[in-house]
């Protein structure tokens, strides 16, 4: 338990608790920050406030039924924290969450309590991997990618090839979303895959949360 001290300097400054050695992703630092913990890699918040005003923004107004929503896929899981944020949606829903780095789904564990259960199963695979070896016909509602390095994104997730495999695996009718930085460093990157995802997906809403961008790609 977090000693009383601690939980009130935190809504002074961040309280720094651990900093965990991940092979993945380098230094995955820990705090406690406002009466929650916070995860940050290479200074890009993991989860907070702001990871959950973006996934909040991500997932409102779908323009898809709620009741169809049995199955989503997760990939770029990181701590997990996310998953309350879809349960406040999607109470009774399965998630499927993937993260290449097994690092970031033990403090999940530790730190947000995200566990495998009825309703959800965490696995430790690259999105690219999993999604190459999904049985033809295993569908989901929703296809969620959060597929951060810090703020780096690996090309092939980024790719015409990618995109198609996830389509294939969206359900009719069902949704793919995708979280992108849009800082100068990432603008004409993020530009680019908006393009890819228009040309395969049958409708295509942005949505600006700065400094990100949420795509969100329909098929029919």
């Amino acid at each position: 338990m977090l000693p009383r001290i601690s939980h009130i300097f935190s809504f002074i400054a961040p309280q720094k608790i651990e900093v965990v050695k991940s092979k993945i992703q380098g230094d995955i630092t820990v705090e406690y920050y406002r009466g929650e913990y916070r995860v940050t890699v290479n200074s890009f918040w993991q989860s907070g406030s702001y990871a959950r005003g973006v996934m909040r923004a991500a997932l409102h107004g779908l323009l898809i039924s709620q009741k169809s929503i049995r199955k989503i896929l997760f990939l770029g899981i990181g701590p997990g924290s996310m998953v309350h944020v879809i349960r406040e949606s999607f109470p009774m829903v399965h998630i499927t969450g993937v993260d290449i780095d097994p690092a970031m789904l033990d403090i999940g564990r530790t730190y947000f309590h995200v566990q495998n259960d009825d309703k959800t199963s965490l696995i430790v695979s690259d999105a690219w991997e999993y999604v190459k070896k999904l049985k033809k016909n295993e569908l989901f509602q929703i296809i969620v990618s959060d597929l951060f390095i810090g703020c780096d994104t690996w090309e092939n997730l980024r790719s015409r090839t990618f995109l198609n495999k996830i389509y294939v695996h969206l359900e009719k009718g069902g949704v793919y979303i995708s979280n992108s930085s849009y800082i100068e460093k990432y603008k004409r990157q993020t530009d680019v895959f908006v393009e890819y995802v228009r040309e395969i997906f049958d409708s295509v809403e942005i949505i600006s949360r700065n400094p990100n961008r949420i795509i969100r790609g329909y098929r029919k």
